[in-house]
């Protein structure tokens, strides 16, 4: 079904491509990461990101409507047998109501992504449907409410699909010193759309935890100040509390790990904190430097911290992590043409810092790109 939809937005956007206004955007980053499975391992790895995308506008004076595909691909160096690609099309509509501008959301889009043999359970379609409203309450003072809907199917995997539902509320004020600050509440829930015995015969077992039923508050303020006409600071607070947990791991006959946490990893699984900050300065000659740096601390409701050999500890302890990241990005935008055709160059670094009493988890990563992005 997910297929069939992806084909079809596909078509029509091509179909419908001799009318209303056609924009694309391509992007390229290469770049060297110190851990690329990000694990205690600490195996390296070159890589390159390829991204595409192809947009079909049409707009009134109080509407919109978009067809768009996003495609994207990454290549690794040496473990080429962890290429894969991705592809999605969606349809976008918004509406604006009343003289304030109060603004209507509402889309679908589908897609999937596509590994090598070796990979294959890593592929996956996903349907996602989304609504929001825009609401201005006064001139600085923006209300924000939306609801979406994800559905995650895992072909080779299908104990680990699932739906998730998102409902959101978000408050904006605009002060006249130069300061804005936002409130935000989130209730998202997750339900796995198979039964626990409907296990691979590829693996010796699918470890659960719950009734297969999860709900989640995410809660969160941000704060963000004006300190020049070209330089700005933004601190941000989360807080993510499970209301009711329950997760899925895959367990091999010898080890806890065999399941990858870039696959797996689930924010159902944790509840925990996080400390955000980033400082943002422009530059001359159309340049950009962006500071920023995050602790968050996660601890596992239901996942026993093991060592290196899979084995849980002998005290029952849980996982516990405590992630710390550092990140400098550096931009530069080039004038194509007086159409509004523009180049952007971006060199990032970040730094990352994973401490867990789990050693399969506990390790360092690094990571430095330089990427073009050019909008048509």
């Amino acid at each position: 079904m997910m297929r069939n939809l992806y084909t079809l937005l596909i078509l029509l956007l091509f179909v419908t491509a001799a009318s209303g206004q056609i924009s694309a955007a391509l992007e390229n980053q290469t770049g060297y990461i110190s851990n690329a499975f990000s694990n205690h391992a600490a195996l390296p790895d070159w890589y390159t990101a390829l991204d595409g995308a192809l947009n079909q506008d049409w707009t009134g004076e109080r509407g919109g409507l978009r067809l768009h595909y996003d495609g994207s691909a990454t290549l690794f160096r040496q473990y080429s047998e962890r290429n894969h690609h991705s592809h999605e099309a969606g349809l976008a509509a918004y509406l604006l109501m009343g003289e304030s501008e109060h603004r209507l959301d509402a889309g679908l889009q589908a897609g999937g992504r596509f590994h090598s043999e070796s990979y294959q359970w890593y592929e996956q379609e996903q349907l996602q449907a989304y609504a929001s409203l825009k609401f201005i309450a006064a001139p600085q003072w923006y209300t924000y409410a939306g609801v979406s809907w994800n559905l995650r199917r895992y072909p080779e995997l299908t104990p680990f699909s699932h739906q998730r539902t998102q409902l959101y509320g978000r408050s904006s004020w605009f002060l006249p010193t130069g300061t804005t600050l936002i409130a935000e509440a989130d209730l998202l829930f997750k339900s796995y759309t198979s039964a626990e015995n409907e296990a691979q015969a590829a693996y010796s077992d699918v470890a659960t935890s719950g009734e297969g039923n999860s709900s989640q508050l995410l809660m969160l303020v941000r704060a963000a100040q004006a300190l020049s006409a070209k330089s700005g600071l933004s601190l941000e607070y989360q807080l993510r509390h499970n209301l009711a947990s329950s997760t899925r791991y895959l367990a091999g006959a010898d080890s806890l790990y065999y399941s990858d946490e870039e696959l797996f990893e689930d924010f159902f699984a944790w509840h925990g904190t996080a400390v955000q900050m980033s400082l943002r300065q422009e530059l001359p000659w159309g340049m950009r430097l962006t500071l920023s740096g995050r602790r968050e601390l996660r601890s596992f409701d239901d996942r026993p911290a093991a060592d290196l050999l899979g084995e849980p500890f002998a005290d029952g302890r849980l996982r516990e992590d405590r992630r710390s990241t550092l990140a400098i990005d550096f931009e530069k935008k080039v004038r194509l043409d007086e159409e509004g055709s523009a180049l952007l160059i971006a060199l990032n670094g970040a730094w990352l810092q994973n401490a867990s009493n789990d050693l399969y988890y506990d390790y360092r990563n690094s990571w430095w790109s330089l990427g073009f992005s050019w909008d048509f």
